[in-house]
């Protein structure tokens, strides 16, 4: 059987973390970043957030249209944000990526955080730091070099390795 690309996303707005693996090892990782630029550009909020789902849209798209994944794992938010703006990028982000894997017919696992941080450390309670450390350690790279990007990029490669023992990830990774 051939190997096939899968690929891991940690869902957000500012950043929606991506990586891409086959064969158990990574062959990219990132994110697409967006940055509120409103008050910059004296845009009205509603018109710089559809720009940034836009971005991420398209973003998105191209990634996916690239590695042409089999299958696709997400880390999706939970509703804990502190705030009406953070709640409602979550739900941006949540209802673009949703829609964008349809459009493309993805087969689609979903996770919360915590059932990274339990899968990978062994306990739900564990933090995010000691999930990334154990996705960092399997995977060793390659890494984003910004900071941000790497923050996001390294917990999709989580929710990836996290989903090893999923079944459709065992069927997308090997045909």
């Amino acid at each position: 059987m051939m190997a096939r690309h899968v690929m891991g996303i940690d869902c957000g707005l500012t950043g929606m973390g991506y990586a891409v693996a086959m064969d158990g090892k990574l062959v990219i990782s990132g994110a697409l970043r967006t940055e509120s630029s409103a008050k910059k550009r004296k845009l009205r909020v509603a018109d710089d957030d559809l720009q940034r789902v836009q971005f991420l849209v398209r973003g998105l798209n191209e990634l996916l249209t690239q590695y042409a994944p089999a299958a696709v794992f997400v880390e999706m938010p939970t509703a804990g944000a502190k705030g009406a703006r953070a709640n409602r990028g979550m739900g941006l982000s949540t209802g673009l990526l949703v829609a964008v894997l349809e459009m493309h017919a993805m087969p689609t696992s979903y996770l919360i955080p915590s059932d990274v941080r339990k899968i990978l450390c062994g306990k739900a309670s564990a933090g995010k730091d000691e999930a990334a450390e154990v996705a960092i350690k399997h995977y060793g790279g390659p890494w984003p070099e910004v900071k941000a990007e790497r923050e996001h990029a390294v917990d999709a490669a989580a929710v990836l390795l996290a989903s090893v023992n999923d079944p459709l990830y065992r069927m997308a990774s090997h045909g």
